[in-house]
């Protein structure tokens, strides 16, 4: 077959998953000459081998156009991918296809699936693969899914792709459990919590300003600090926090307290609002230090905060500015308008905007106000809404002592 200069200005095009080639140089057995595969080019979204390169290889226009000549060309470390329980990847030698199962909280299904089903086909196009999604079931035992397909590199790639669609989604939701250090079951702090609050809301000249009443206030049976938000959408999730809350404990805590052998003794003294005008305040809240010098406290709330990343279940982004040396804003909340919001939701009041408070005065009188001294002792994962009725405090799903 002869060749001309118009096969150069208008060659066939090659559509593979997302990618367009070029068809130049064919000869009469249909053999592409140096054609260079390049991994990031052949599949933007897929992983690129560990060497980060390409390489040039005579592949038939047929094998192009084939599955299995891009997934040979994508080399994968398994290692990458950590799977939970029940969760693993097999190859069915029936179907001669790989099967990925893994779990997913049935709120994400909607994500997945997207508008008209448009996200779970872009990534099955994407990834050369098939999603298969639960019908929506009370039962959360069922809320596991599979991704199919003839490699396991494109497998996996998927599965990279429905967790990373599941984290930007968690982190639109509100938080139904978090990880916190109780701090009401010392009754000192106890204590002068209940004369701070009934200092403020005895003294005219600071109940009378804006938007401060009792409703408030924290309760007293409720002073903690968080140290981690988290979204647990079914018991697959709740056990999973649980099970890393314990490995922390194991494997850093309790290596940790024993290298120290010293007790961690944090103070509670004075006030700071979150925002910068005290005329518009929402929050108000006590500050925390560490009593001495040794920095033990950070070091735990930090590996604390890096341990509960690694596990996928933290939801909304930071809220609170930090410095380079906490990975968590340390503070015990004393006063929020977002208490008022929920006391007026459960008597069945419209919602309105939320009303800031004036706690100028409050800051003034109460800057080195002290609330007494804790020892580190416990750690707390707790659900939000849901409280112990032995002590008032929230329910815990798990806690470490120490």
């Amino acid at each position: 077959m002869d060749y001309n200069a118009s096969f150069a200005m208008s060659p066939k095009l090659i559509h593979v998953g997302s990618s367009c080639f070029r068809r130049l140089d064919c000869d009469p057995d249909g053999i592409i000459e140096n054609l260079t595969i390049n991994h990031r080019t052949i599949a933007s979204k897929n992983i690129i081998s560990q060497s980060g390169h390409g390489h040039t290889k005579n592949y038939s226009i047929d094998q192009l156009e084939s599955d299995d000549c891009i997934v040979s060309a994508i080399n994968n470390d398994d290692g990458d991918y950590q799977f939970g329980d029940g969760e693993g990847l097999r190859f069915d030698e029936k179907s001669k296809r790989f099967i990925l199962t893994l779990h997913l909280c049935n709120t994400f299904f909607g994500y997945l699936i997207g508008k008209k089903g448009q996200t779970k086909m872009n990534i099955e196009s994407e990834t050369m693969t098939s999603l298969k999604i639960p019908k929506l079931n009370q039962n959360d035992s069922q809320n596991y899914i599979q991704v199919q397909g003839v490699n396991k590199s494109n497998v996996l790639q998927a599965f990279k792709r429905i967790r990373d669609l599941e984290h930007s989604s968690r982190l639109k939701q509100s938080l139904t459990h978090f990880i916190s250090i109780p701090l009401s079951f010392k009754p000192e702090i106890k204590k002068q919590f209940l004369n701070f609050k009934t200092a403020i809301l005895s003294d005219p000249k600071l109940s009378i300003t804006k938007s401060i009443d009792e409703s408030v206030f924290q309760s007293e049976h409720r002073l903690h600090l968080t140290l981690r938000i988290l979204y647990l959408g079914d018991s697959y999730e709740k056990k999973k926090a649980m099970k890393y809350l314990d490995n922390f404990y194991q494997s850093y805590l309790q290596p940790f307290l024993v290298e120290h052998q010293s007790p961690i003794i944090l103070q509670m003294k004075g006030i700071d609002i979150m925002n910068d005008d005290p005329s518009e305040a929402n929050v108000v809240y006590a500050k925390v230090f560490e009593v001495g010098q040794q920095d033990l406290f950070r070091q735990i709330v930090n590996k604390l905060y890096d341990c509960f990343s690694r596990s996928g279940l933290e939801c909304e982004a930071d809220r609170y500015e930090l410095n380079n040396e906490w990975k968590v804003k340390i503070h015990c909340t004393l006063m929020n308008t977002r208490y008022r919001d929920k006391n007026d939701q459960h008597d069945g009041k419209e919602r309105k905007s939320r009303s800031k408070m004036n706690v100028g005065n409050i800051l003034e009188k109460f800057a080195d106000y002290d609330f007494g001294l804790v020892r580190l002792s416990e750690i707390h994962l707790s659900a939000v809404d849901f409280y112990d009725e032995r002590n008032h405090y929230y329910l815990p799903l798990n806690k470490i002592y120490f």
